[in-house]
């Protein structure tokens, strides 16, 4: 089995964010629920054959602006902290906590990832304070409304199937196009007065085209340096749901840094305030 190590290859980088930021959140405890199944394996081990990064990225310190259509106008802020570990098996461990700027709203994830494009398994937990307002009709008229709520929530998510339409999706080349395509089984927790728990499959289909030029990293990310392909990709949840994501693909480090996600209601922005790399 591709057994995940990530619990000893993360275990220092995850000390160091815990003791710099406040949170009492839990992620995924038992070990057998991050393993790989064998047949998935298979599929993935011509994606890995002789990937071994030359500068993997060990740490990112970013701020997330949202742009929600719901909030109406307003933009709020996420500030996250995350680190990286290249495991063994050539896959990533992730582990990043967070909060937004406006409230007592935080969270903390880990993942097992293909090269920062795909997630193979997830676990996350977190408290939403809200705090909106609303336009609620009152006969003929729309007022504005303010709502608020505290609620915990946790969020499990587990690959079942797999594909790729090339090898090379952890080392392309520019011009480049390739798609993937992701079955997971995924857990969403919720707690409160009206509390629920359900566990759905979800499908998750990728289409990417890579920039034709490399160009000079330090333009996307602070003090990188060397070489970056942009990379866009078109997503598809169960069919629907798109989404176009802009991601920068570091070719010394194998890994695909996000910069940008929009859909129809929402579109957030990544900007990294530091980035660390192996050296």
């Amino acid at each position: 089995m591709m057994r995940l190590l990530y619990w000893g290859g993360l275990a220092a980088a995850a000390t160091a964010l815990l003791t710099s930021c406040r949170t009492d959140v839990k992620v995924a405890e038992k070990e057998q629920d991050l393993v790989i199944d064998g047949s998935v394996q298979a599929k993935l081990a011509p994606l890995l054959k002789d990937y071994a990064p030359a500068k993997p990225l060990r740490s990112t310190d970013e701020l997330r602006e949202i742009d929600n259509k719901g909030n109406l106008g307003r933009l709020i802020y996420y500030e996250r902290k995350v680190a990286y570990a290249p495991l063994e098996s050539g896959l990533w461990g992730i582990h990043g906590i967070g909060g937004f700027t406006s409230n007592d709203s935080r969270g903390s994830s880990q993942a097992l990832s293909l090269c920062g494009l795909a997630t193979l398994i997830s676990a996350s937990a977190g408290k939403i304070h809200g705090d909106a307002t609303v336009a609620v009709p009152i006969g003929r008229t729309f007022l504005p409304f303010a709502i608020q709520s505290s609620i915990d929530y946790g969020r499990r998510s587990k690959v079942r199937d797999f594909e790729a339409s090339t090898p090379d999706v952890c080392r392309p080349s520019p011009g480049q196009q390739f798609s993937l395509r992701v079955e997971s089984e995924l857990t969403v927790t919720v707690s409160g007065t009206f509390g629920t728990s359900r566990v759905s499959a979800m499908s998750e289909e990728l289409a990417c085209k890579v920039a034709g030029e490399l160009k000079p990293a330090d333009g996307y990310l602070p003090a990188v340096g060397g070489q970056a392909l942009v990379t866009a990709c078109e997503r598809r949840v169960n069919g629907r749901n798109k989404a176009v994501l802009e991601y920068v693909f570091l070719p010394s480090a194998g890994f695909y840094v996000l910069l940008k996600e929009a859909s129809d209601v929402e579109t957030v922005k990544v900007r990294y305030r530091e980035v660390t790399v192996a050296q």
